[in-house]
């Protein structure tokens, strides 16, 4: 999945863990704040994820 294309976007992991494009690897409960996304990727890991993502222009 991509992150919005946004100024200001903030990705959350409820539940499991993602790989985030220049964000590394995100765990349950981490969370990050990505500026000028240009539509990095996400990938959820083989045990899946819950990912709650807020873009803010």
């Amino acid at each position: 999945m991509s992150v919005p294309d946004d100024r200001h976007v903030h990705v959350f992991v409820p539940v499991g863990s993602i790989h985030l494009d220049g964000g590394g690897e995100l765990d349950t409960s981490d969370n990050a704040w990505v500026t000028n996304a240009n539509d990095s990727d996400l990938v959820a890991s083989d045990r899946g994820a819950e990912v709650l993502i807020w873009a803010m222009a």
